[in-house]
């Protein structure tokens, strides 16, 4: 199959890069707002990039309007500070649930891992 890029539109590649690269690892990255807030999302563009020193690499896309920046994005840009944790099978739902685009001002670890639903 060929595909020609030019003529995909952003889910389409979206779909068509986490349906080819496999085992595909998920980032699961926590930061904070200057103001306090706390963020948690998962982070598909996710990989190691070296050793020495030790780096990892995140693809952070806009939020699905495509034109605002994710919270992530704002937090580690306005503070140069990120965790990146690696999520365990018990987790994957709270992991799915923190996909969600909360507003910034919502601490969105209290709702992705608290199992309450929006």
């Amino acid at each position: 199959m060929i595909i020609d890029s030019a003529t995909l539109n952003p889910a389409s590649a979206y779909k068509l890069l986490i349906g080819s690269i496999l085992p595909r690892a998920i980032a699961w990255v926590s930061t904070q707002s200057t103001g306090g807030v706390a963020n948690l999302a998962p982070i598909s563009f996710f990989t190691a990039v070296g050793r020495k020193p030790p780096m990892v690499s995140l693809s952070l896309q806009p939020r699905s309007d495509g034109t605002t920046l994710k919270d992530t994005f704002v937090n580690i840009r306005d503070t140069g500070e990120f965790v990146v944790n690696m999520a365990t099978l018990p987790q994957a739902h709270a992991l799915n649930r923190s996909a969600f685009e909360f507003p910034s001002e919502v601490d969105s670890t209290e709702w992705s891992t608290s199992g309450a639903t929006r």
